[in-house]
């Protein structure tokens, strides 16, 4: 028997479907005379803890830092001992095993720490499925790899998650045993590869925020009339010469003088130029999601969810969690069977052309996985949430105009020759010649059709009026759910070290839907909750912001752990590991020599750095513990103490707060009293007392 182990469910069950005879099912195990068939949840197993290792670091001590484990073992996750213990009565029996893991490094690894786990001698072999198209299963089964030849992807993944696991562990123990006066309870600190780096990158953007300063900068319009053309005027701006004036005029006089100048006609000269406007790429990950939160305000965890639902409960689209926005052409070649179904799906009909070939359709530029993309089976969508109906449609609309004409324009360009120093005098305008696939789906050139469009060639040009425009410079813009996880996929551009900035672009030269990232698609948006659960990071509205506490702890840390540089320096030694250069302990070794620059350096967070409630009385933060809260300033004397529990009734934190800031709550209902009848009532602070009281509700007799 060979035993295929695949990475999740729905690959197995494609695989099942594609090779097995005969197919019977138990247990979700599928096999048939020669092939058996069972997947993995993830990963079923889990590094150690350090607690695991040794008792004594369950007790969080400076002088235990930085704990390093070689080759750090593994232990089984409790809730998939089910199926660990299936797969592991299956190996004893099989022949042979095949290791069908996702075809990237975390796939191989996930399969390859189930099989090293249990010491297995039997032949393992690797294949890689991309899709879940029978035929080219099928194809990919008649080409196995010797696992041999992969494992060194698997130990390349090993090294990083060794690495992730030492520098969450070791960083997050310092920050926190340095500031363990400081952390309220129910609180943490936490540091980590990706985290960190994202929370820079939005605590930087507040502050350009908070510190810009408005500067006022002029630009010169001039209104032109064509002598050759009856009643045509427009608008030429000027392009002035920015390594004589600077990149933006900011005296308003050396307009004026230019402006004064243009006494007499010119020539101006335009050209012509055809615009080929193609769809947009299908989705991926990244893109998909910015794009709901754009056009929906769905949350990233929210598309993320629906993501996973249209995967696996209706099995309507292809493996979501992609970098890639290309398609193989074997994609191209199932279009005519698999597009009949999506028009049915939606209810659409749209003039598809199949002899179109989008420049999507590209073997060299997918990976590890493909765009996304429907799946080809008819489903009612009147079954599907409104978000997933939404989030299913964009998917199919964006496959379905691949298929359609491009959008075609034509821009003309008008230029007017000043002096050397002063510059250009410019016009552009653009004509539709073609709505193309925009005409159905809108996502095509959004400019301005509606100008004058001057013809190719020369034109008599007359200055009538000039009008000097005042502007000024506008800060950034918050972060929201798009344009955070954009600048995940791309945080080279904010690296200024240029050694540093090619390695991040470097690492990324495969993946056509990454330039230069951090994190992977998988857990971005896990990465992005944890920081709203530590609370560093807030909702304004639509805008994603940094906390004051997130600022502070950001500017605490120190520059070598908090930048985009170590996924740079993680990659290269990742890459010696993978190449058997280096050995696969190797990135753990480099967290911890790291480490002990600033194990004794470490700053503390200010004593308000949580915004946290202050005691009603002398001012001191109120410290959450288990049953209440109770003032920081006992040492001092003040004892005020507010319990969690009153009466039966379990107290929110916001009626708590509302204790301290207005001296009482509103109306509370669920109060239990001795007699066990429940009661209403508002909860009042006596200050002469320091007690809290009950001021009972009067409830009207019933008629």
């Amino acid at each position: 028997m060979k035993l295929i182990i695949a990475e999740k469910p729905e690959l197995a069950k494609d695989i099942a479907k594609a090779i097995l005879h005969n197919m019977q099912i138990n247990d979700g195990v599928m096999y048939d005379d020669t092939y058996t068939v069972i997947s993995s949840f993830g990963h079923l197993f889990e590094l150690y803890r350090p607690e695991d290792y040794d008792e004594k670091y369950k007790h969080w001590n400076l002088d235990e830092l930085p704990m390093v484990f070689s080759d750090w073992k593994r232990k089984p996750q409790p809730d998939k001992m089910k199926r660990i213990n299936q797969i592991r009565d299956l190996m004893k029996q099989a022949d042979c095993i095949i290791n069908a893991g996702d075809p990237d490094d975390e796939g191989q690894l996930l399969i390859d720490e189930i099989i090293d786990y249990f010491g297995c001698d039997k032949p393992v072999y690797r294949v890689y499925v991309n899709d879940s198209v029978a035929k080219n299963i099928r194809r990919e089964f008649a080409n196995l790899k010797d696992n041999r030849d992969c494992a060194k992807d698997g130990r390349a993944a090993y090294a990083r998650q060794m690495g992730d696991a030492c520098f969450g562990y070791n960083e997050s123990r310092l920050v926190s045993i340095v500031n363990k006066d400081k952390i309220p309870y129910g609180k943490s600190l936490s540091v980590g590869r990706v985290q960190t780096p994202t929370l820079g990158l939005i605590v930087n953007r507040d502050e350009a925020i908070a510190n810009h300063v408005k500067q006022l900068y002029y630009e010169l319009i001039v209104k032109c009339s064509i002598s050759d053309i009856p009643n045509a005027t427009v608008d030429f701006k000027l392009k002035h010469n920015k390594e004589l004036l600077g990149e933006k005029i900011t005296d308003r006089a050396v307009l004026e003088k230019i402006a004064s100048s243009l006494d007499k006609s010119y020539v101006c000269k335009t050209t012509v130029k055809s615009i080929k406007n193609n769809p947009l790429l299908p989705y991926n990950h990244t893109k998909l999601c910015g794009e709901m939160s754009s056009k929906y305000g769905y949350k990233l965890s929210d598309t993320n969810k629906v993501l996973q639902s249209l995967r696996e409960k209706h099995r309507a689209i292809t493996y979501n969690r992609t970098d890639c926005q290309y398609l193989k052409e074997e994609h191209y070649e199932q279009a005519p069977s698999l597009m009949p179904v999506i028009l049915k799906n939606i209810g659409k009909e749209y003039p598809i052309d199949y002899s179109i070939h989008s420049s999507c359709f590209n073997d060299k530029n997918v990976s590890a996985h493909h765009g996304i993309i429907p799946q080809e089976r008819e489903i009612d969508i009147s079954q599907m949430s409104e978000q997933e109906r939404n989030v299913y449609i964009a998917v199919c609309e964006r496959y379905i105009m691949q298929f359609l004409p491009p959008q075609q324009c034509e821009e003309s360009l008008s230029v007017i020759e000043l002096d050397g120093r002063s510059g250009q005098l410019v016009y552009s305008a653009k004509k539709l010649i073609d709505k193309g696939f925009a005409g159905f789906f809108g996502e095509g050139e959004k400019d301005d059709f509606s100008k004058f469009f001057l013809s190719a060639g020369e034109h008599t040009v007359l200055p009538d009026k000039t009008e000097i425009a005042e502007k000024e410079t506008a800060p950034p813009k918050p972060y929201n759910d798009k344009t955070i996880i954009d600048d995940m996929a791309s945080i080279a551009k904010y690296v200024n070290d240029p050694e540093i900035k090619r390695i991040l672009v470097e690492k990324d030269k495969d993946k056509k839907g990454e330039h230069g990232g951090i994190g992977t698609v998988a857990t971005r948006v896990s990465t992005i909750e944890t920081l709203f659960k530590r609370g560093y990071i807030e909702r304004k509205g639509k805008s994603i912001v940094s906390t004051k506490l997130g600022r502070e702890f950001y500017h605490m840390l120190p520059d070598n752990i908090k930048s985009a540089d170590i996924t740079a320096k993680w990659w290269i030694i990742q890459e010696e590991v993978r190449e058997g250069r280096a050995d696969v302990n190797a990135i753990q070794m480099s967290v911890a020599e790291e480490f002990m620059k600033h194990k004794n350096s470490v700053k503390s967070l200010s004593q308000d750095a949580w915004d946290i409630l202050k005691c009603p009385f002398c001012g001191k933060p109120m410290r959450k513990w288990d049953k209440g809260y109770s003032c920081t300033g006992y040492k001092s004397g003040c004892q005020f103490t507010i319990r969690s529990e009153i009466c039966g009734k379990k107290l929110t934190d916001a009626q708590i707060a509302a204790i301290c800031e207005k001296g009482q709550t509103g109306v509370i209902k669920g109060f239990v009293g001795k007699s066990g009848k429940e009661f209403s009532a508002r909860i009042i602070l006596n200050k002469s007392t320091r007690k809290l009281e009950f001021e009972f509700v009067k409830t009207k007799p019933k008629k």
